[in-house]
């Protein structure tokens, strides 16, 4: 039996219902482990200053009284054990930092669900009139969509910081199975000619070349922003989250990633920066638009 249009844009709330609960239990999860995190890292300080002011206080005692006997250096011995494992433990794992990244997942989900349940609302605003189940059908699959490319890209944060080790948490990690988004053509273009501009390369050093090393300087910050600029005016549709992947798996630094990431998003929502002028210029006058548009 053929569903209608009413029936499917019944299936499809339900779908996104049960999405954004996905994200929401995403989020609460992650909390959960923040603060579990945080109190291991808490309670490991503590311990290993306590240990270490004991063993200070028994060396004291020896030094005064002279009591070195076999039991004492025995006493030494292991609470030095138990300092150096649980020092060990804190560089291995490094509870603190794994407790703030899983802190900054769960803000992301929250941002993210409050960001689609605001784009559900304002589906039924700003369908015209006529034959609203059709079309808002299409735009519930739309949403849907959205909803379940963000949902991995967190999902996706959250699995490397149970697999990352040490070093991961200074600095991005980087594996070959983390898939690049697929980007429409022409905004991954334009972030091509971004991560050029931003991180330029070749043998030819100079002073305007280093000015650009990174998203904070004023000339890259320009270029970010006019650039999400120009694909919001040309009517590209821009997923924040997928950018920030997209840099990261193309060289960007973590924190100029996540920069990006939030540019794409205010962008989006209509907030309005004070920039330097675009160093770029419009995507119509670039060397590639009239290939790929036509």
């Amino acid at each position: 039996m053929t569903k209608t249009a009413e029936d499917r844009v019944r299936d499809a709330e339900a779908k996104l219902r049960d999405q954004i609960g996905r994200i929401n239990q995403l989020e609460a999860h992650c909390l959960h482990l923040s603060e579990w995190l945080t109190g291991w890292h808490s309670s490991w300080n503590i311990l290993i200053v306590a240990l270490g002011a004991l063993v200070a206080t028994q060396a004291a005692a020896a030094t005064i009284w002279g009591q070195t006997n076999n039991v004492v250096l025995g006493v030494y011995t292991g609470f030095g054990v138990v300092i150096a494992i649980g020092a060990a433990i804190n560089a291995l794992i490094r509870p603190g930092e794994r407790a703030t990244k899983f802190a900054e997942v769960a803000r992301r989900c929250d941002s993210v669900s409050s960001q689609f349940e605001l784009r559900r609302a304002a589906i039924d605003r700003t369908l015209p009139a006529g034959d609203r189940a059709e079309q808002l059908d299409l735009a519930l699959g739309a949403l849907s969509d959205d909803i379940h490319r963000s949902f991995h890209i967190l999902k996706r944060r959250e699995l490397e910081l149970y697999n990352a080790g040490p070093f991961y948490l200074k600095r991005e990690k980087r594996e070959a199975n983390i898939a690049i988004p697929e980007l429409d053509p022409v905004i991954e273009c334009a972030m091509e000619d971004l991560s050029s501009f931003v991180y330029p390369t070749g043998l030819r050093i100079s002073r305007v070349r280093r000015r650009h090393k990174g998203l904070q300087a004023p000339g890259a910050r320009a270029a970010a922003i006019h650039t999400f600029m120009h694909l919001k005016h040309g009517g590209y549709h821009i997923v924040p989250d997928e950018i920030e992947l997209w840099a990261r798996t193309n060289g960007w630094k973590p924190t100029d990633a996540d920069g990006l990431r939030r540019y794409a998003a205010g962008v989006g929502k209509g907030n309005r920066y004070h920039t330097a002028p675009d160093p770029l210029g419009p995507l119509q006058g670039r060397s590639w638009y009239d290939e790929i548009v036509g």
